[in-house]
């Protein structure tokens, strides 16, 4: 008994999809290059957040009874 299979795959060795040592060497520096950014974001981003004073229960009660009111109007 003798089978032929007829499917065809489109190949997916495309320059893009096609990876050396350099040109993996490169994309690692460059995830790492993007990591330390957004590292360095939420390092600013959390500095900038340490000055912001938080609510204590008064200002709470507060501006839920300003909202409560805002609604009824």
């Amino acid at each position: 008994m003798v089978a032929v299979d007829g499917s065809k795959f489109k190949a997916v060795n495309s320059k893009k999809r096609n990876f050396n040592e350099e040109k993996l060497k490169k994309k690692i520096r460059e995830i790492e290059k993007r990591i330390d950014e957004y590292l360095t974001e939420l390092d600013e981003a959390d500095r900038e957040e340490k000055d912001i004073k938080n609510p204590n229960k008064e200002d709470l009660k507060k501006k839920i009874e300003e909202i409560k009111r805002r609604k009824e109007d």
